[in-house]
């Protein structure tokens, strides 16, 4: 899950009605969600509206799937029919698998087994680790 945040500041000595379009459409548009998706900016303040995406599947970098075209709708508080201003907010992303394998040693598929071991006696036993995605990954 990732969250950006997206700033409506109010400038005007008047309160401002915005609405965001686009959020749970159909494709791409159902992977994200606000927590609500019109309001108002009171005169002379800034409103934080989170956006908050969560990846269903990975898909293609080149791929115009990945690409969302939300519409933020500014109009007045009284009541008057239409937007006043409607402003284009590109999102792009790019979700993508960690894919990766762990092996152990010979003999022991199952994971890592110390067995019996003494009081200060050192053992060691390893597994490796293998990046088999297109992304670097941290453990």
């Amino acid at each position: 899950k990732e969250s950006r945040i997206i700033r409506l500041k109010n400038t005007k000595l008047i309160p401002v009605r915005w609405r965001l379009i686009g959020i749970g459409q159909e494709g791409i548009g159902q992977e994200f969600s606000t927590k609500t998706d019109t309001g108002i900016v009171e005169p002379l303040s800034t409103y934080e509206l989170q956006l908050n995406y969560y990846a269903s599947r990975p898909r293609s970098p080149a791929s115009q799937k990945n690409k969302l075209q939300l519409k933020l709708e500014i109009s007045d508080t009284e009541g008057m029919p239409g937007a006043i201003k409607t402003v284009n907010i590109p999102v792009f992303v790019e979700p993508y698998d960690i894919v990766w394998d762990m092996t152990f040693q010979k003999g022991n598929d199952r994971g890592i087994d110390f067995g019996n071991v003494r009081v200060n006696q050192e053992t060691k036993q390893s597994c490796i680790l293998k990046n088999k995605g297109k992304r670097e990954i941290k453990y």
